[in-house]
């Protein structure tokens, strides 16, 4: 149950940490490697947009997501403990 209430409470303050303002070099790489990866949900071809994919595209207020895990790409990245669902980027050490 506790870790439950602590990605819970991940979730919700990767959602609403300023990323804008984070220049954290492992931030922007991960940003980058998102931007390039075919599970970015901007690179879903139409006959893959199912009910999920809609879905999750409104859950993430119409904000990029990763089609593997779900996570809006910018919160799931601004959190340091957090790792790619593909190993493509993981935690900050």
């Amino acid at each position: 149950m506790i870790k439950l209430i602590n990605k819970i409470y991940i979730i919700i303050r990767a959602k609403l940490r300023d990323k804008d303002s984070l220049k954290e070099e492992w931030y922007l790489d991960r940003l980058d490697i998102c931007n390039r990866c075919i599970f970015n949900s901007k690179y879903t071809k139409v006959e893959n947009k199912n009910i999920r994919y809609y879905i999750f595209k409104y859950l993430n207020l119409f904000k990029d997501f990763c089609t593997a895990c779900d996570c809006e790409i910018k919160a799931k990245a601004s959190e340091e403990m957090e790792k790619c669902p593909k190993g493509k980027w993981g935690q900050i050490l």
